[in-house]
């Protein structure tokens, strides 16, 4: 008998990328203005919350310091939930 495991509905991708949107929201910054202050193309950062891009290690870093975060609390769901 084979056992069928249900997908997730979030992935990390999308948990990282869904956590980068709602802290962005929350301190009232744009996509453009925070692609801006990390040093990355809009496009990419749309894609990252989006899912459709994970993000290298070095640009969720210049993420974070843009935002002010440390890396680690932006890779933490549950510190995420505390900050928004």
């Amino acid at each position: 008998m084979f056992w069928v495991r249900k997908p997730m509905s979030i992935d990390p991708p999308n948990l990282i990328g869904s956590d980068i949107r709602a802290i962005r929201k929350a301190r009232g910054l744009s996509q453009r203005r925070l692609a801006v202050l990390a040093g990355i193309r809009r496009a990419t950062l749309s894609d990252i919350e989006t899912g459709k891009r994970t993000g290298k290690l070095e640009t969720l870093r210049a993420i974070s310091e843009a935002m002010e975060l440390r890396l680690c609390d932006l890779l933490d769901h549950d510190r995420v939930k505390n900050l928004v």
